[in-house]
Formats: C-alpha cells, structure tokens, sequence
C-alpha cells in the first residue's frame, strides 16, 4: 500500500468485544496483546499516529491492520456458507419420540428422556 493513504479498521461489536478482551486478559501474551491493541487503535487513528503511541513502526501496524482485513474477509465468507442443518425439525421430533418412550409405558424408570 503506498505512503500516504489512511486506513482504518471496521470492527462489529463482538469483534471489538473479542479484541478488547485479548488486550486486557493477563493470561494473553504480550503479542497478541500488542496486536490486538494495534487493531483496535486503528479503528481511531491513523497508522502513524498508532506507531508513535506504541512504538512500534508504522509499517507494523499496516501489516496487522492487513492481517486483521484479510482474516475478516475469510471469516465473513465461511460465514455465508455455514452448514445446512443435518436434521430438519420433524426429524428431530421423530428421533426424539423413538428414544424416549411416553411416561405410562416406562414402568416407573426415570430415565434421562
């Protein structure tokens, strides 16, 4: 990316949420502490203002804001394509009914169903 472009980041709530938690959990290591703070920092501000406020290059920073924009993309594309579900609702009904019997025909058993 050439010289002089500002960026910034786009975050969704639970991102951000996600994020934030990263930065400020002391069993995360200070990396990904670090970085999480960079994406989170360029949401607000300029690459070259996020490397003066925590010392690292700029080019650190636009390599992580790429990083984040690259891993948001994969995520949103498995997203959309997800998993149909296995089993329709009347099958489910019907695989339920099969395994637990009504209560009169269970001769006083308490079982899990």
């Amino acid at each position: 990316m050439p010289r002089g472009i500002h960026r910034r980041s786009t975050l969704s709530e639970r991102q951000r949420a996600i994020l934030e938690g990263l930065s400020r959990r002391h069993g995360t290591g200070q990396q990904v502490t670090l970085r999480a703070r960079l994406v989170l920092a360029t949401v607000e501000q300029t690459g070259t203002a996020v490397a003066a406020a925590y010392g690292v290059d700029r080019d650190t920073v636009g390599l992580w804001r790429a990083r984040w924009a690259a891993t948001q993309e994969r995520l949103t594309a498995l997203e959309a394509e997800g998993t149909p579900p296995t089993f329709t609702a009347p099958q489910v009904i019907g695989i339920v009914k099969l395994a637990c019997p009504p209560p009169e025909a269970a001769d006083g058993f308490v079982g899990a169903c």
